[in-house]
């Protein structure tokens, strides 16, 4: 999630410092570029498959699965849907025709450009990331492997 919502934080950064809800609408077709970066952070962040907060959401899904408290699952779909809703009724603001024309700023586009390539990277093959995230759980809740790791195995 963090990607992408620096994605999406990245995208709406280049239009400047005027970022109220109203002013960002039609900033989508305004700059194509940071338009089409903004949707697929939050296309990620919905759970569109092959994106990265696909494998997210399943992952959450699954382990409430193997709790076994099915109302929680019903709850976390709830706000999965309600979080669907506000980032599709986002976009489509965010898309809104507009007339005008902005220039992409070419730090923050290669910044955005490095976040799409891990988001879709790890869409694909996110197997990487969970065995990351696995070895980080397990070391910070083991205290000996937690303080041996920055002493370099002291």
């Amino acid at each position: 999630h963090a990607f992408s919502k620096a994605l999406m934080f990245n995208s709406i950064a280049q239009h400047g410092d005027n970022t109220s809800f109203d002013n960002l609408k039609g900033l989508g077709t305004a700059n194509v570029l940071t338009g089409k970066t903004f949707a697929l952070g939050a296309l990620s962040l919905i759970g569109f498959p092959l994106l990265f907060g696909f494998w997210a959401k399943i992952e959450a899904i699954s382990a409430i699965l193997r709790t076994g408290k099915i109302w929680l699952l019903f709850l976390v779909a709830a706000v999965f849907i309600i979080e669907a809703y506000y980032y599709l009724r986002f976009l489509s603001l965010y898309f809104a025709k507009d007339e005008r024309r902005i220039c992409p700023i070419p730090s923050l586009a290669l910044v955005s450009f490095i976040i799409i390539v891990i988001i879709i990277s790890q869409g694909l093959y996110p197997v990487f990331s969970f065995n990351l995230v696995n070895k980080a759980v397990i070391a910070l809740f083991n205290r000996g492997l937690y303080l041996a790791i920055p002493t370099g195995g002291f």
